[in-house]
């Protein structure tokens, strides 16, 4: 699969598709949340960031901890909050849909023109 851009960065925390060594995305569906400072990275599937995105500021931690259990001590560590892993994670997943209704949009437009 080809190279992609991450889906979110700053200078704290990025997140990507799910990629090999080289930068490969290995799963479109998959995802990865880098801590920039520590170096970790957490794999987030796809229907868990769609469940993330939604999830309320309160249940978020408790969320997090349950799918990477040590990710707050993680986030601490880096100086960051579950509020801004929250933030990013929204904007992912506002962008992915974003991404699939132009896909959508295209797939009727080409069938039209058929």
């Amino acid at each position: 699969m080809a190279r992609e851009e991450p889906l979110y960065q700053d200078e704290d925390m990025k997140i990507t598709l799910l990629s090999d060594v080289d930068g490969n995305i290995k799963s479109g569906e998959d995802h990865e949340l880098w801590l920039i400072k520590s170096g970790n990275r957490y794999i987030i599937q796809r229907g868990i960031l769609k469940q993330l995105a939604r999830t309320s500021r309160d249940d978020l931690g408790t969320l997090l901890e349950r799918i990477n259990p040590g990710i707050g001590i993680s986030l601490r560590d880096a100086g960051l909050t579950y509020d801004s892993v929250g933030v990013a994670i929204s904007q992912v997943y506002i962008e992915e849909q974003e991404r699939f209704e132009i896909w959508q949009r295209q797939q009727k437009t080409a069938e039209a023109n058929l």
